[in-house]
C-alpha cells in the first residue's frame, strides 16, 4: 500500500494543488484554460514526439497491446450508445455525446504520468502508442457518428470532411506522426537548441497537465443527469479497465507489464475531451460535466484497487 500511496499521491497532490487555487479565485477559468492549451499543443505532443524517436516502434505499436485496449474502448463506445437509446430512451445525438463521454478517458494528462510513476521508463514505449492514438481513433468515430444519426448533421460527406479536418488538426496526432518519422529516418541527436526547447516542453507535459485538471474541475457541476453521469463513470473506472486487463491477461497472454499499462490507462477518470465534444455539438453537456466531478476523486479509490489488481498478476 505504501507503494501504491507514492504512486497516486503525487499526481493527485498536483491535481488537488490546481483545484485549490481556482476555487480560491487565484487561477481563473481563463487561466487553468490557457494552461490546458499549453499542454494539448505544445508540451503533450512535444512529449509523444521525443518518446518515439529512440523507442522500438514494434513496442510503441504492439498489435496485442493496440488490441487489449482499443477492443473494451470499442465495446464501451457501442455498449454506451445502445443503452442510452434502449434503456434511458435518449436521442440519437445525445446517446452518442453520452458515448463519446463515456469512453473518453484522460488518458494524456493522468494516464501516462501514473504510469510512468508507477512502472518507470521502461514503460513509456509501450504507453505512448496507447496514449497517442487514443484521441484521434475517438473523434474519428464520435464525430463521424454523430454527423451521420443527428438530425440537423450536415451529412455523412460533410461529416467525413470534418472528421479528416479535426483529426488532422489534433496536436497530439501531429506529435506521434513527427516523432515516428523521426524514429524512422533517425534525426536524433536533434540541434541542439531545438533539442533543448523541446525537451523543457515535454518535461513540463506532466506536472502542467495535472494542475489544469484540477484548476478546471471547479467550474463543473453535477446536473440533473446524475443517474447517466455515474453509468458514465462505472463504465470508464470499473468496467472497461476489467475488459481490458481480461483480454491482456487470459485472451492475448500479454507480458504482465504490458497488461499492467494497458489496464492502468484504461482505468484513467473521464477526461475534459468528453465535455468539449458534447459542448460542441450541444449534446449532453451536463451528463459529460457531472462525469468529470463523479470520476475524478472516485478514481483515487479505483485507480488504487486497478494498481493492486495488476501488481498481483
Amino acid at each position: 500500500m505504501i507503494e501504491i500511496a507514492s504512486v497516486i499521491f503525487p499526481v493527485f497532490a498536483l491535481i488537488g494543488l490546481g483545484y485549490g487555487l481556482a476555487r480560491a479565485g487565484v487561477i481563473s477559468n481563463a487561466g487553468a484554460d490557457g494552461i490546458m492549451a499549453f499542454v494539448f499543443f505544445l508540451a503533450a505532443p512535444c512529449l509523444l514526439m521525443r518518446s518515439l524517436f529512440e523507442v522500438s516502434m514494434a513496442s510503441a505499436f504492439h498489435p496485442a497491446l493496440m488490441a487489449t485496449f482499443f477492443l473494451p474502448l470499442a465495446a464501451i463506445f457501442l455498449s454506451a450508445y445502445v443503452l442510452s437509446r434502449t434503456f434511458w430512451k435518449r436521442p440519437p445525438g445525445e446517446s452518442v455525446g453520452i458515448a463519446f463521454t463515456s469512453a473518453f478517458g484522460n488518458t494524456v494528462m493522468l494516464g501516462f504520468p501514473i504510469v510512468l510513476s508507477a512502472f518507470g521508463t521502461d514503460a513509456l514505449s509501450y504507453a505512448v502508442g496507447i496514449v497517442g492514438l487514443h484521441g484521434p481513433v475517438l473523434y474519428v468515430v464520435g464525430i463521424t457518428m454523430m454527423e451521420a444519426v443527428r438530425r440537423d448533421g450536415a451529412g455523412l460527406a460533410a461529416g467525413a470532411a470534418r472528421t479528416l479536418r479535426e483529426v488532422s488538426r489534433n496536436a497530439l496526432l501531429i506529435g506521434v506522426v513527427l516523432g515516428g518519422l523521426g524514429n524512422v529516418f533517425d534525426v536524433t541527436p536533434l540541434p541542439a537548441i531545438l533539442d533543448t526547447t523541446t525537451l523543457f516542453l515535454a518535461q513540463a507535459a506532466v506536472p502542467a497537465g495535472l494542475f489544469a485538471v484540477g484548476a478546471s474541475l471547479p467550474r463543473y457541476r453535477l446536473r440533473a443527469e446524475l443517474s447517466l453521469s455515474a453509468f458514465a463513470c462505472i463504465l470508464q473506472l470499473l468496467v472497461q479497465p476489467a475488459l481490458t486487463f481480461l483480454l491482456g491477461r487470459w485472451i492475448f497472454g500479454l507480458d504482465p507489464l504490458l497488461v499492467s499499462i494497458a489496464t492502468l490507462i484504461a482505468a484513467m477518470p473521464l477526461g475534459l475531451n468528453g465535455y468539449i465534444f458534447a459542448a460542441y455539438y450541444r449534446r449532453s453537456e451536463g451528463i459529460a460535466a457531472g462525469g468529470i466531478v463523479l470520476s475524478n476523486p472516485i478514481s483515487i479509490i479505483t485507480i488504487s484497487f486497478w494498481l493492486l489488481v495488476v501488481n498481483a498478476v
